[in-house]
């Protein structure tokens, strides 16, 4: 009982105890629980946010997937190459072209080229879906480990997929796209199918799309069994970068290529080590066929194109990327450049097989180029002379490095004064082509006739530093050097893209548009690349067009006529290099600006066809302006025509004297006219006190005036030269009765000064006047007389002679001994300016000025002399004078007259008095 008793008490003791232990227990539960439920919020919210991400990308995905393009099996196993689009839009070439599409199914393929690419491009694709999830993962950690882009996660399947509907941009869009088409695509098309599409589709370089047109391009084969290793491992690694790998034009980084496929085709048990070995040894130059020469039409233009898309669009594959590129092309301009090159019936007579040939043809107004002769019979990937091969430029380079500066920077004029002479310059010792020195000339003459000298000597005037911020807006730079003094004569290496450009700057009021070939390109998603470039103010409008019309007597009087083109106007300019191993001509008109250039590939001298740029030109600036309005050059407000006397240093106004043949007439800037009238030619004062009367005793007109100074004097009666002399008296003899004597007297010019105004007095002989028998008798007496004056102005022209050489030497500091020559020029036809040039109608300023002081203030003596004496033979049929002996020796005392009939009259008179 007390057991029991005991056990109950106990177990309620117990019960009790463990009621309370069972609180503290709850309690401490309670208490323990709430850090796990902090924990379980934090799970659920990352849980929730992830699902939400996960929903947000599926949507996203779903969105994206549905946006996708639609599978198109024409799209799918052609290339997706670019088209090329002309300057009006309409398309011209696909780049891929029908001829280089060479087909083949997945049998014809040899397992050495399968298993070379499936190392390379992707080892799993005969085992994953379209998208390798390992590669993907791999190439997310080397990216972290290795930098951005190290590695890529596209499948053979994606890359066909990317090539054939969408584009190589790196957006999410494009990613996602290309992984559900490439899905999609696995599902539908077997494995074979989808590798027979990739090695059909890819550009292997060369203008080869697909295996098989690479295999006949590099090693001229067209049986794929036939090649070997090596050669498939060098296919294999082509496409990552066709034109870097090109074993043509990179051996030795081609060669690298191919061993890293043939490393990846070991490490992935393709071949073996010795295999991989073996064909390692394999030169790159032994594997390669004899490079064909294609020509392809345009084919010089589109590598320019190539060349222009790739520079402003990065890493971008017109063969391959699928754009869309509108040009600057003119096929009728790129057809007749093409024709105009050819050896076979083209316009130009070729003196052998080696000279070469490259021209330029632009838009003057905008810079763009309407056609590029790279070469005479020019190969795809050929050297492009027009573009890629600068040659000095000769005295084309004379307007942009030299007088071009002058006038924006100083405002010269084109009568500017230049003194051709020998010059130094520490121990340069230049010299013109002809090694003559022609003294002073204007800048207009100096550019006409290409003569060296004054173009260095105004390029040492205007400094090289601003002469070349000149050129420099025009395109042309000159290296880490800078600008030297030979470079106003050509030193520097251009191409006709940048001559063309830079001349059409003269013709377009100075503003300077780059030239190019490409307007825009459009990307597959309609994405529009403007490649035009902004016009750049280069220089004043006055500059552009006084050069013009320098450049414009370059063509009609200079080096250039050979280029000149009838009915257009058209400007330009003239070069040979030393020892003429390049030939150039830059000309434009208001439409077109053309560059050419000749020369031999290994830069030796040209042994004929140095003419061959201007003939050029000349045929196709004229085909091209057929039937199409050419507007002349506008000369702007702020150039001016001015009259100026010839030889003035500075330039000066003609005065009221000047003799037309002393005026020229020149552009000036508006700002900078001469306003100083020249002194050199002058009018002589008159006589006075001129009186006539008649003495019986003597029978004789006594004539007799005044003047301040000793000068020589023209006497004239009733029109008719009696006499030229120093005297200040004249004595008529046997005068005919009846007869009134109308007596004038000139003071003549000399020393540069014109005649002076006659005075006039008027005498009557008494008596009858003589029969019709006397009349003849004197008529006779009278020729007698008019021929001993010939004589006696025949040798007063002698002492005008000697005047002349004694104001030659006073004027001219730079006689040569070729002054005398008058003509510089007509020893040439114009052809070149090793020719000479043919501004010989300009003759030189200082032996002008000299024949013009002279024989200019005579010609207008005579001038008058003979109309005085025309009308008096009119009126009179011959003056009636009398008394040989006397008239004769006036006729003497005064010297020789100034007119060739009236000097044969006095030379008879004479005889008949003997």
């Amino acid at each position: 009982m007390s057991k029991e008793y005991n056990s109950r008490k106990e177990r309620r003791e117990q019960s009790s105890q463990a009621k309370k232990e069972t609180k503290g227990t709850k309690g401490k539960k309670k208490a323990t629980n709430k850090q796990p439920s902090k924990l379980k919020k934090i799970l659920s919210i990352l849980l929730i946010a992830g699902l939400l991400l996960g929903l947000g990308g599926a949507g996203m995905f779903i969105y994206y997937a549905s946006n996708a393009p639609e599978l198109k099996a024409s799209e799918l196993t052609s290339p997706f190459s670019s088209k090329v689009y002309d300057m009006n839009d309409e398309l011209v070439t696909d780049l891929a072209g029908e001829e280089r599409r060479s087909q083949v199914s997945y049998g014809d393929l040899p397992q050495k080229y399968v298993d070379s690419v499936l190392a390379t491009e992707d080892v799993r694709f005969f085992e994953h879906s379209g998208v390798d999830p390992k590669r993907i993962l791999a190439a997310i950690w080397a990216n972290i480990t290795q930098g951005f882009g190290s590695e890529g996660a596209s499948t053979i399947t994606q890359q066909v997929i990317k090539q054939s509907l969408l584009t190589s941009d790196k957006t999410i869009e494009r990613k996602v796209q290309e992984q559900y088409l490439a899905f999609k695509l696995d599902r539908e098309y077997s494995k074979e199918e989808i590798f027979e599409m990739y090695v059909n589709k890819i550009y292997f370089g060369q203008g080869a799309y697909g295996v098989a047109e690479a295999a006949e391009t590099y090693f001229n084969k067209t049986d794929l069994d036939n090649l070997t290793l090596a050669e498939s491992a060098l296919l294999a690694g082509l496409p990552q970068r066709p034109s870097g790998y090109d074993p043509y034009e990179n051996p030795d980084l081609a060669k690298d290529r191919m061993n890293t496929v043939l490393h990846l085709m070991v490490d992935h048990g393709k071949i073996s080590e010795a295999e991989a070995e073996e064909a390692r040894q394999t030169e790159i130059s032994s594997m390669l066929a004899e490079q064909t020469e294609e020509t392809r039409q345009y084919q010089a233009f589109i590598d320019r194109v190539k060349k222009e898309v790739e520079s402003q669009m990065g890493d971008v594959d017109i063969f391959k990327d699928g754009l869309k590129i509108y040009t600057t092309l003119d096929p009728e301009a790129q057809e007749l450049t093409e024709q105009s090159l050819s050896s076979d019936g083209g316009p130009i007579s070729w003196p052998n097989e080696d000279l070469q040939t490259a021209v330029t043809v632009t838009d003057t107004q905008t810079g763009a180029i309407r056609a590029i002769g790279g070469g005479r019979d020019y190969v795809s990937g050929g050297l492009n002379y027009a573009s890629d091969d600068p040659r000095q430029a000769g005295s084309t380079m004379k307007p942009i490095a030299a007088y071009g500066p002058a006038i924006e920077f100083e405002q010269w004029s084109t009568y500017h004064q230049l003194q051709d002479e020998p010059i130094e310059f520490g121990d340069w010792n230049p010299t013109n082509w002809d090694d003559r020195y022609r003294g002073w000339m204007t800048m207009r003459e100096a550019l006409a006739d290409s003569i060296n000298i004054p173009a260095i000597k105004t390029l040492d005037e205007i400094g090289t530093d601003r002469a070349s911020e000149f050129a420099e807006k025009l395109g042309i730079s000159f290296g880490e050097d800078g600008m030297v003094l030979s470079d106003a004569i050509g030193s520097e290496e251009v191409t006709p893209i940048q001559m063309a450009g830079a001349f059409a700057a003269f013709g377009n009021e100075g503003v300077y548009n780059e030239p190019y070939t490409v307007r825009k390109v459009e990307t597959p998603e309609n994405g529009t690349v403007d490649f035009t470039p902004e016009p750049v103010s280069a220089m004043k409008d006055y500059t552009a067009y006084m050069i013009t019309s320098m450049l414009e007597t370059v063509v009609t009087e200079g080096t250039g006529t050979a280029a000149d083109v009838p009915g257009v106007p058209v400007a330009g300019k003239t070069g040979t290099t030393n020892e003429e191993v390049d030939s150039w001509f830059n000309g434009y008109s208001t439409n077109y600006s053309i560059s050419v250039w000749t020369g031999n590939q290994d830069r030796s001298p040209i042994q004929s066809g140095k003419d061959i740029p201007k003939q050029m030109f000349r045929h196709l600036m004229g085909e091209l302006s057929q039937d199409v309005e050419t507007e002349d050059f506008s000369r702007p407000e702020s150039a001016v025509w001015v009259d100026v006397e010839a030889g003035s240093r500075p330039a000066k106004l003609p005065s009221a004297y000047t003799p037309s043949s002393r005026i020229v007439t020149e552009l000036f800037q508006v700002d900078n006219q001469p306003s100083n009238v020249s002194s050199q030619f002058q009018r002589m004062d008159p006589v006075s006190n001129l009186a006539a009367t008649y003495s019986e005793s003597s029978d004789s007109i006594n004539v007799s005036w005044s003047y301040s100074e000793s000068a020589q004097f023209s006497v004239y009666a009733n029109g008719s030269t009696l006499s030229n002399t120093e005297q200040t008296s004249l004595q008529i003899s046997n005068p005919q009765p009846g007869r009134t004597y109308d007596i004038t007297v000139v003071a003549s010019g000399s020393g540069g000064s014109s005649d002076s105004e006659g005075r006039s007095v008027s005498v009557q002989v008494p008596g009858e006047e003589p029969s019709s028998g006397e009349d003849e008798e004197n008529q006779e007496s009278n020729e007698g007389e008019n021929e001993q004056e010939q004589e006696n102005d025949e040798n007063n022209n002698g002492e005008s002679g000697t005047d002349q050489e004694n104001n030659s030497g006073e004027q001219n500091n730079n006689s040569d001994g070729e002054n005398g020559n008058g003509n510089s020029g007509n020893q040439n036809n114009g052809s070149s300016e090793n020719e000479g040039g043919s501004s010989g109608n300009q003759n030189n300023d200082s032996e002008q000025q000299n024949n013009d002081q002279d024989n200019g203030s005579n010609q207008q003596s005579n001038d008058q002399n003979n109309d005085t004496e025309q009308q008096s033979n009119d009126e009179n049929d011959q003056v009636e004078q009398q008394s040989s002996d006397s008239s004769g020796n006036s006729s003497s005392e005064g010297g020789s007259g100034s007119s060739e009939d009236s000097d044969e009259s006095n030379d008879s008179t004479d005889q008949q008095n003997q």
